[in-house]
């Protein structure tokens, strides 16, 4: 009985290829790349494509639904209740022009095949596979290019826009203003994914390939991949205060490794074990002393808390100076950190927080000497 139960539930399972619109870059010379098992394929070589193929679908559509009005009208149903062939082709119009103005909208599409599994389980991994993909771009590209890049599921920033002021004599005033939807960098970055960065874009897109799967991802790529998350929230945030919110946590996700205690068995701190661990991470990646480093990290960790805790308005000045700050600190932690998991094994599966523990503590010991 449970064997039939698991052959049914089986049964459903499908391997699926998915199509996801995006927003990317603006290019006119770039029809696809790729960031670990996702492919980005432009809209001009997509509808080349695909175009025809979906155009197709308009008679396959129509007879299926034909098919299953005639089998209704088979097992009872009242023939002069079921659609007749003008409406089902109309049906499979609205289907297709619909998708086709739709995915009209964007630039990218994301196309990625997803194991054997339930169809809406499938399209969800799909979907947040996609998203760090993008992640990964908006880290090695920094957030100053990249705060537009988002799927078709996500908020995003609005294409067009009116506004309407009454002056003081009364009379009203409009303007009307539009912005891409994607970002507009040129087709450099194409250049700095694959070459100038090309060791830190290599070694994130095999963190991405390694969760794409079903099986247990190891504890170091889930760090990385969850600290990500957070870093491209951040990217795409409009709260500046929120921003920050969101790069301090992608920190900690980097850093942070429970309640542990210092050699005289005291309790260490939260702040302490983040910013320290941090700051090592950040020297490294810009050859600025510890000193500085770890004073930088402060400032940041410092106004994250004043912001959760009320003590500053999200609307001062200096948390804009502050989100800037935090948005660099974080990328080139995330990015120093991702180096620093690769050569504890990225893929090694043993590594738990205990170790994970066990090695920073090493790396303090040897930076901060302490003993």
């Amino acid at each position: 009985m449970i064997s039939t139960a698991y052959k049914r539930t089986e049964k459903k399972f499908e391997k699926i290829r998915h199509y996801i619109p995006c927003e990317i870059f603006l290019t006119k010379n770039i029809n696809s790349f790729e960031v670990g098992p996702v492919q980005f394929i432009h809209k001009s070589k997509f509808f080349e494509s695909h175009k025809n193929e979906i155009n197709d679908l308009r008679n396959e559509i129509r007879k299926d639904h034909q098919d299953r009005c005639k089998s209704a009208v088979t097992e009872g149903y009242p023939e002069n209740r079921v659609a007749t062939e003008k409406q089902s082709q109309r049906l499979a119009n609205h289907l297709v022009d619909g998708l086709l103005e739709f995915f009209g909208q964007y630039e990218w599409f994301a196309v990625l095949d997803m194991a054997e599994c339930d169809l809406q389980v499938s399209y969800d991994r799909a979907l947040i596979t996609t998203k760090t993909a993008l992640n990964i771009i908006k880290l090695i590209l920094g957030g100053q290019y990249t705060d537009r890049l988002r799927t078709a599921q996500d908020y995003g920033h609005s294409i067009k826009s009116a506004k309407l002021t009454r002056s003081k004599d009364g009379k009203l005033h409009i303007s009307l203003s539009s912005t891409p939807g994607s970002n507009v960098v040129g087709d450099n970055w194409f250049d700095i994914l694959t070459t100038r960065a090309g060791y830190f874009f290599k070694l994130a897109s095999q963190a991405l390939h390694f969760s794409v799967g079903f099986d247990n991802l190891s504890p170091l790529c889930t760090r990385f991949i969850d600290s990500l998350s957070w870093y491209g929230d951040a990217i795409s945030e409009k709260s500046t205060a929120a921003k920050i919110v969101k790069f301090v946590s992608s920190i900690e996700g980097m850093t942070g490794t429970g309640i542990e205690k210092d050699k005289n068995g005291k309790e260490r701190g939260v702040t302490e074990i983040v910013t320290k661990r941090s700051s090592i991470l950040y020297s490294i990646a810009t050859g600025e002393s510890l000193d500085k480093s770890l004073e930088k990290l402060s400032h940041i960790y410092d106004c994250r808390s004043r912001l959760v805790h009320g003590s500053i308005s999200p609307f001062e000045d200096s948390v804009l100076t502050y989100s800037y700050k935090a948005e660099r600190i974080s990328r080139l932690i995330l990015l120093t950190g991702l180096d620093y998991f690769n050569t504890l094994g990225l893929d090694n599966h043993t590594i738990n927080q205990k170790q994970l523990r066990k090695y920073y503590s090493e790396l303090e010991k040897k930076y901060f000497n302490t003993k």
